[in-house]
Formats: C-alpha cells, sequence, structure tokens
C-alpha cells in the first residue's frame, strides 16, 4: 500500500469520527446560551480521544515506514540531518 493510500485510511478508521466530534462540541460550546461548562467537559473528553487516535494514527504510519525523516528523503530527496 502507497504512503497516500496508508494515510487516508488511517484517517477514516482511526481519526475522523473522534475529529468530527471535537469540532462538534467546539461548535456547540460557542453557541449563544450554551451550558459552556457542560461543553468544557464534553471538549476535553473529545480532545483526549482525538490524542488517542492520533497516537494509535501515528504508530499505523511509524510501523508503515513513514517517519518525518522517511518523508523528507522521499520528498526532498536527501538525508534528514537534525541541528
Amino acid at each position: 500500500m502507497d504512503i497516500l493510500a496508508t494515510i487516508n485510511k488511517v484517517y477514516a478508521e482511526q481519526i475522523k469520527d473522534d475529529l468530527t466530534r471535537f469540532t462538534s462540541r467546539l461548535l456547540a460550546a460557542r453557541v449563544p446560551g450554551a451550558n459552556v461548562d457542560a461543553e468544557a467537559i464534553e471538549l476535553i473528553e473529545a480532545m483526549e480521544a482525538v490524542e488517542k487516535s492520533m497516537k494509535a494514527a501515528r504508530g499505523i504510519l511509524r510501523e508503515s515506514g513513514t517517519t518525518p525523516q522517511d518523508a523528507y528523503q522521499r520528498v526532498i530527496g536527501a538525508d534528514y540531518v537534525e541541528f
């Protein structure tokens, strides 16, 4: 599977639902008259879910050989050097 297909699959299976929930909670908190305290709790829970799904996605991408260094090598065509 190529890198783009892997990224799309990871997004669809690991990230999309949690990001959608986060966005909906954020929008709900902005509605005039919203119970901001309750929405803040929901927003924190959504953020934690996003964090968890992002970590899982990162692991999947790393297992597929996609590290920042690998991506740099493919895009730039030179070795990645940290300063």
